[in-house]
């Protein structure tokens, strides 16, 4: 089975997107009043 273009740019999104959620959990573990504006 190929990898396409397709499969890449999944993969590297869901990559990018991972790395959101982790920065996205650490800032709101350190500032919890801000989780509010969001």
């Amino acid at each position: 089975m190929k990898a396409t273009a397709n499969d890449l740019s999944m993969a590297l999104q869901s990559f990018v997107i991972g790395k959101f959620y982790i920065a996205g959990g650490i800032i709101f573990a350190f500032l919890p009043e801000q989780g509010q504006h969001f």
